[in-house]
């Protein structure tokens, strides 16, 4: 018998496209972004909207794949291509899926370069300076 996991593994969003709610694996996604009182959910697939606010969502959300990196944005780290050192000693992230690129912000880059969490993102390989 299988154990079903604890943390969210579908979620319903409207797209503009669609006015009636359709199910996305949370493994689809590339992140969330919060603005004003709407969560985008943004995949390969284009960006959708939930009414969750990001601080009931992330305790639902895998810790192992998911990560704050802003204050009003969570991102799937199994979606990022390459980390990179900005000038700014910021952390940039691009996603495979996608040509937008995210900043990390200041209060969040620890989790990407502490020894002890690298073990999480050896799947984007080295973090480039």
């Amino acid at each position: 018998m299988s154990q079903k996991s604890a943390y969210l593994n579908y979620l319903c969003a409207r797209s503009q496209a669609s006015p009636s709610p359709a199910p996305i694996s949370v493994d689809e996604v590339i992140y969330f972004h919060e603005d004003d009182a709407r969560t985008a959910v943004v995949t390969g697939g284009g960006e959708q909207k939930i009414s969750t606010p990001l601080s009931e969502l992330q305790p639902m959300l895998d810790p192992v794949k998911f990560r704050q990196v802003r204050r009003s944005t969570i991102v799937n780290i199994t979606r990022i291509e390459s980390i990179t050192r900005t000038d700014r000693n910021l952390l940039m992230l691009k996603f495979r899926e996608s040509n937008e690129c995210i900043t990390v912000d200041q209060p969040f880059c620890s989790q990407f370069l502490n020894h002890e969490d690298r073990h999480l993102f050896s799947l984007v390989g080295e973090i480039r300076e």
